[in-house]
């Protein structure tokens, strides 16, 4: 790990880059038995002296077998060997037993982001004017930013706050006493601190989470990566310090699998984090890392846990490239791109010019990720420590997810993601690599809360027919309909939650209305026309201001 110092005018910041491989093991397989082969009675060691095994297992010394993979079936387990291996070698020799599903090597991986310092004369209070990602008016220090490039967060909070889904930061921990994740953290109520496995869930007193990283359940940050994503996700809001998160009233489930050099050193690590997260009750899992390998265990814990409802929010990786990584290249992934301030995809970071966003057609949207000012794992009263990387720009893409979830529980992982696909803002970045509609660099685009959010409140769209209001926003209730074609029905105004403020009806067809609203608190509303003839119906938003 190195550190490099800069400075410059206004500020000064450290570079502390972290482990950037992602490969495979060489001392270590995954392997999945067939169903005839797998006998539930039998111990995981009797399990693989089955035929030959037990003459490949002397062969290649294995020392050790951990459970993996969908821990209910029983069927797939870690193999760990003495000494490096020639690693094709013993996948072929495991393969043709003829007893598995599959065999592959072990993997290993990193997170998607690296830290930094911020040193502003700003106060602690105001640290929200950090946070440009959500509210972005042009002032932040670094990355030319531009004004409104966010998510437009401040609009979308007055739609929704949120609840107390259960979100997993399956991550390098946080830090448990930072004020701004009080009464944040999820707890494991089936389990209590008496050394004991209280919920016969494989795992003693794990109250607060598990460390799969080092096999325990102490649960706090080593290198700060967990903890600036946890404060994205979850930081309280409204207390006079520090940070707002982009849902106010979750739970982060603490799931700690990269370890004191912000790497997984094992994929087991990652597969039984996946696994734990699904099993306690998660909705939402954001994984901010990964590895080049494909892992056909990993995926199929994934596949399970979407089949089952659960939403995986992964981070691009910081390459610069088009190689797809795991786990945001599985079809069940929202995979998440970064911005910069200026609304550019992030290339570089500011730790080497080589870095960036990746990009390819398995991404989804992108979101800001450079420069992301949140809580620190060392200091309850630090609020200018900053991280950037496709790993920021995931948390992002989570919170939103968990708000529509608020919003609306009965949606699926897919219309999770086609909302936030469909809704996303195009056409914002550089005009070589953002093009009309889809691409490989940002996807569908930007990743706009608000929009989002007002795409699932409870009011039809179907915006064949063109209207326009003016002025708006508005100020004296009075506002202009301009149809652009005569028009004669319902004019219906909706507040945030989807209930009926005003009605007005227009019986005589005429180009263009004037209606006064009546006495309406300061806000966003929901105007539905409805065209009389044909039931067309169009949806725009109304700003009513102060």
């Amino acid at each position: 790990m190195k550190n490099f110092t800069f400075f410059t005018a206004f500020l000064l910041f450290t570079i502390v880059l972290g482990a950037q491989s992602s490969d495979v093991l060489d001392n270590s397989i995954l392997v999945q038995l067939k169903p005839t082969n797998n006998n539930k009675q039998l111990s995981p060691f009797e399990k693989l002296q089955q035929g030959d095994l037990s003459d490949l297992n002397s062969q290649y010394g294995l020392t050790d077998i951990i459970l993996t993979g969908i821990r209910k079936n029983q069927d797939t387990y870690a193999m760990y060997f003495a000494n490096s291996q020639t690693i094709e070698d013993v996948v072929r020799d495991y393969s043709d037993t003829g007893l598995f599903v599959y065999v592959e090597p072990n993997f290993k991986g990193s997170a998607a982001g690296q830290s930094f310092e911020l040193l502003s004369t700003l106060p602690n209070d105001s640290a929200f004017g950090f946070q440009w990602g959500m509210h972005n008016d042009g002032s932040f220090p670094l990355g030319n930013p531009q004004e409104g490039v966010d998510i437009q967060m401040d609009e979308a909070w007055q739609i929704e706050q949120g609840d107390e889904t259960i979100i997993a930061v399956i991550d390098s921990g946080v830090k448990l006493d930072h004020p701004e994740l009080a009464g944040r953290l999820w707890t494991n109520e089936n389990e209590i601190l008496d050394g004991i496995d209280n919920d016969n869930n494989g795992y003693i007193d794990d109250v607060d989470g598990w460390n799969f990283a080092y096999n325990n359940n102490n649960l706090s940050d080593d290198v700060g990566h967990g903890s600036n994503i946890a404060g994205v996700i979850a930081a309280n809001p409204n207390n006079g310090v520090g940070f707002a998160g982009v849902n106010w009233n979750c739970k982060i489930m603490n799931v700690k699998m990269l370890n004191s050099d912000n790497a997984y050193l094992d994929g087991a690590w990652a597969i039984n984090a996946v696994q734990y997260a699904i099993d306690q009750g998660a909705k939402i899992i954001n994984m901010s890392w990964g590895s080049s390998f494909n892992s056909a265990t990993l995926n199929a814990v994934i596949q399970n846990g979407y089949a089952n409802g659960v939403v995986f929010v992964a981070s691009m990786m910081n390459f610069d490239n088009n190689t797809p990584y795991y786990p945001v290249a599985f079809p069940e992934v929202i995979a998440v791109g970064s911005i910069d301030p200026d609304g550019q995809r992030s290339s570089p970071f500011p730790w080497s010019a080589a870095s960036g966003s990746n990009f390819g057609p398995h991404i989804d949207v992108v979101a800001p990720g450079n420069y992301t000012v949140n809580i620190s794992h060392t200091s309850d009263t630090n609020y200018t420590s900053y991280w950037a990387g496709t790993s920021q720009a995931a948390p992002h893409v989570a919170g939103v997810a968990s708000l529509l979830l608020a919003q609306d529980p009965q949606l699926t992982p897919m219309q999770i993601r086609d909302i936030l696909r469909n809704t996303a803002d195009d056409l914002t970045g550089n005009p070589i690599e953002d093009t009309v509609g889809f691409d490989d660099y940002y996807g569908a685009g930007r990743l706009n809360a608000y929009s989002a959010l007002l795409s699932v409140l409870s009011v039809n769209e179907n915006s064949t027919l063109e209207a326009a209001l003016y002025p708006n926003p508005l100020r004296d209730q009075v506002t202009t309909i301009s149809f652009g074609t005569l028009f004669s029905g319902d004019i219906n105004v909706y507040n945030i939650t989807g209930a009926l403020v005003f009605n007005y009806k227009i019986n005589e067809p005429t180009i263009e209305a004037k209606i006064e609203l009546p006495n309406m608190n300061q806000g966003i509303y929901v105007m539905e026309i409805v065209d009389k003839q044909s039931a067309v119906k169009i949806v725009k938003k109304l700003v009513i201001k102060e």
